[in-house]
């Protein structure tokens, strides 16, 4: 097995617990209020293996589909969709 590559770390305001998920492929993290929220979804890139996270708008809870790609994080920099 590969190394932990990625992290994902839930904390809610207030809260007394933190909940952590690590995986070497890749992970998704969902923050949401009910009707508008974020989602980014980090990655491998294959050619390089380098990192890549790509973010997106959603409809919350209300609709978590995948509404509007904002653009994409590497180690080269931002790129806005």
């Amino acid at each position: 097995m590969g190394k932990r590559r990625f992290a994902v770390t839930g904390e809610a305001f207030n809260a007394v617990t933190t909940v952590s998920r690590y995986d070497s492929h890749g992970v998704s993290s969902h923050t949401r209020g009910w009707d508008m929220g974020v989602k980014v979804r980090a990655s491998v890139d294959q050619r390089d293996n380098s990192e890549v996270f790509e973010v997106w708008t959603t409809g919350g809870s209300n609709d978590s589909d995948e509404k509007v790609f904002l653009g994409k994080l590497t180690n080269t920099g931002w790129y806005p969709a």
